[in-house]
């Protein structure tokens, strides 16, 4: 996992103590694709994972579902949907999400809420382009 993050430059910060565990990882920005998620599951008392602006999709959020100690993601500018959200509602302790310029709309995390009632979403929705037509001149 740690090369993982290295190969893309991404941080780490981790727990103090003995076990020294990793508690954060940020990898937002970087090319990290959905396969790849499936090496951040091993990690037991992450809490915080960071994938601003990386091309993930629904499929890499099945990765990070099983990963029970997340309790906030951030997914801003990647390409997750509300089906993806679903995949989130197994994580228990998921308290803050984040899905700017996304395709996941209020329906989708409204859905989320019925199973996780607890958790705050920050959302804009990806913004329309403009119809040049319609502009006052």
């Amino acid at each position: 996992m740690v090369a993982l993050v290295e190969k893309y430059g991404g941080e780490i910060e981790y727990a103090s103590g003995i076990d020294k565990a990793i508690v954060t990882v940020w990898l937002g920005d970087k090319p990290i694709t959905d396969e790849e998620l499936v090496n951040l599951v091993g990690l037991k008392r992450v809490e915080y994972i960071d994938l601003y602006g990386t091309p993930i999709t629904d499929e890499g959020l099945e990765h990070l579902a099983q990963i029970p100690s997340i309790n906030e993601l951030q997914l801003s500018q990647t390409k997750v949907t509300d089906k993806g959200l679903q995949q989130l509602a197994s994580m228990p302790n998921l308290v803050g999400l984040h899905v700017h310029n996304t395709a996941v709309t209020e329906d989708g995390v409204e859905e989320l809420r019925k199973t996780l009632p607890n958790v705050r979403v920050s959302r804009s929705r990806i913004a329309e382009p403009q119809n040049q037509d319609s502009i006052p001149k």
